[in-house]
């Protein structure tokens, strides 16, 4: 009886949690409709020039972590070898 019970839990949960994702995407898409019909074109080459920018910022933090991950295992790798766990 109780796995009905948080079965259902998980399930509303989820439901609700589906839904707010789809009301806060509603609501970009309307802000950004009115923004748009505001001021223009000019808007959305500005945004396209941010998200263009959030992009690449992105893709400079990607690298980063993983160089940083490469490093970390290269040093795990190595504490290993001079700790020596196999003997």
């Amino acid at each position: 009886m109780m796995d009905w019970i948080v079965t259902g839990f998980e399930s509303t949960g989820m439901f609700i949690t589906v839904l707010l994702y789809f009301a806060v995407l509603v609501l970009i898409a309307v802000v950004a409709s009115y923004l748009i019909y505001k001021y223009g074109i000019y808007l959305v080459i500005a945004l396209l020039m941010v998200l263009l920018i959030a992009v690449k910022l992105l893709e400079k933090l990607i690298q980063l972590l993983v160089w940083l991950i490469k490093k970390s295992g290269k040093t795990a790798l190595h504490v290993e070898k001079l700790v020596n766990y196999e003997d």
